[in-house]
């Protein structure tokens, strides 16, 4: 099983000399580490949007996905990355990408309490919010089944009626 490179430790640290230093000498900016995962996907979990910017515009992908089918958005997603997803949507990446297990970016806000994240998601033309995992739920069953209830979480999944009374 691989483990995790110089390269994805000095992107989850934000380190950019190092990423530079690398990618230059002709590190794969999409080589996998533990659990498959990239250094794009490590500078997402952690924050780190010099890095982040740098891989995307070195050749790191997107679009990739781990041992779990998570990408570099699923890992923005569990830790709010609002400005590094708004980056990848200018990409084109697609925010109804599902993990194996069929979640979403929304399932993870939802699981993490994400508001913003989830607000961000939602505002996207191309969002399905019904999309249920392999478990049956949408992402507002995750918001209204989790142990912390985030109220505000769950009124902005909401699904509506659809009607309009005038």
């Amino acid at each position: 099983m691989p483990r995790d490179t110089e390269l994805h430790k000095a992107a989850y640290k934000g380190d950019v000399k190092t990423i530079t230093r690398l990618v230059k000498e002709g590190t794969d900016p999409n080589e996998r580490g533990a659990s498959g995962r990239t250094a794009l996907q490590r500078a997402c979990s952690s924050g780190k949007r010099e890095a982040v910017e740098f891989l995307l515009n070195n050749g790191g992908d997107p679009t990739t996905v781990d041992d779990a089918g998570r990408t570099a958005l699923h890992y923005c997603a569990i830790t709010g990355q609002n400005q590094i997803a708004k980056r990848l949507f200018a990409l084109g990446v697609d925010p109804n990408c599902i993990t194996k297990s069929g979640q979403t970016a929304l399932h993870f806000a939802a699981n993490s309490g994400q508001v913003e994240f989830a607000s961000i998601l939602l505002a996207h033309q191309n969002i399905d919010r019904n999309i249920v995992d392999k478990k049956g739920n949408s992402a507002y069953d995750v918001a209204k089944n989790h142990r912390n209830k985030n109220k505000k979480m769950i009124k902005l999944l909401k699904p509506s009626s659809g009607c309009n009374i005038l």
